[in-house]
């Protein structure tokens, strides 16, 4: 048909999410649409590309961000983050 789909990853969507609101409002407001925080939809990220062994360890550092340019530099560097991670498991 000459459409192309275009594809994204859950992460993808709530990091875009996360970036966006922490903008508007903040890490730690919540979005009048989904009532989720910035902050607990990096979480969320972290925690779905970590084993079990280390999730503690990632939402500790999300929840060690200040609001503002700290937490958006974390945010736009996790994807390249995530990407080295799952190399290196060989996932």
């Amino acid at each position: 048909t000459g459409i192309n789909n275009v594809i994204m990853r859950y992460s993808d969507v709530l990091l875009l999410y996360a970036e966006a609101l922490n903008e508007l409002q903040g890490a730690d407001a919540v979005g009048p649409t989904c009532g989720l925080s910035a902050r607990k939809a990096f979480e969320e990220v972290r925690s779905r590309a970590f084993a079990e062994t280390h999730k503690a360890e990632a939402i500790s550092y999300v929840n060690s961000l200040s609001s503002g340019d700290e937490f958006f530099n974390a945010l736009v560097d996790e994807p390249g983050n995530l990407q080295v991670k799952l190399s290196v498991n060989g996932t």
